[in-house]
């Protein structure tokens, strides 16, 4: 589904009991859309990132460590993601900071000017800190 699509599918489940107009959607619509990027929203289009070893999305894990959105004077942002892998050696590591740039981009059309990614194993990861329950439940950290 489209976003607009999904944006006017919110606005009938809300408004069920009144009638709602084609400009009310036209309008919920637009002010949708100039809503500013929050580093939130970036962390929700990260879960889009998977692991290729583990199976699982990179925020879940904790290897996302800190997100952050700048904007930009042409009404574009930058967005900084710094993160880490599961080890120092995990021969997926290019695979995973390949795919930051290219989910938020297509999530984030025309708003995002660059996505950096920068690495750090300070501090290292650990799953039964930095992971959430699912996640640990997952791989048996109880």
């Amino acid at each position: 589904m489209s976003e607009t699509t999904d944006t006017v599918a919110e606005i009938k489940e809300t408004t069920e009991t009144s009638p709602i107009t084609a400009t009310e959607v036209v309008e919920a619509v637009e002010t949708k859309k100039k809503l500013p990027l929050t580093e939130d929203d970036v962390m929700e289009a990260l879960q889009k990132v998977i692991d290729p070893e583990l199976h699982m999305n990179i925020v879940e894990l904790g290897l996302i460590y800190n997100v952050d959105v700048q904007q930009n004077a042409n009404d574009t942002k930058d967005v900084n993601v710094e993160m880490t892998l599961t080890s120092p050696g995990c021969p997926f590591g290019p695979v995973i900071m390949g795919q930051i740039p290219m989910v938020v981009k297509n999530d984030f059309p025309g708003e995002v000017d660059e996505v950096n990614v920068s690495l750090t194993f300070a501090p290292p990861w650990d799953p039964s800190t930095m992971a959430s329950e699912d996640v640990k439940f997952e791989l048996g950290i109880f």
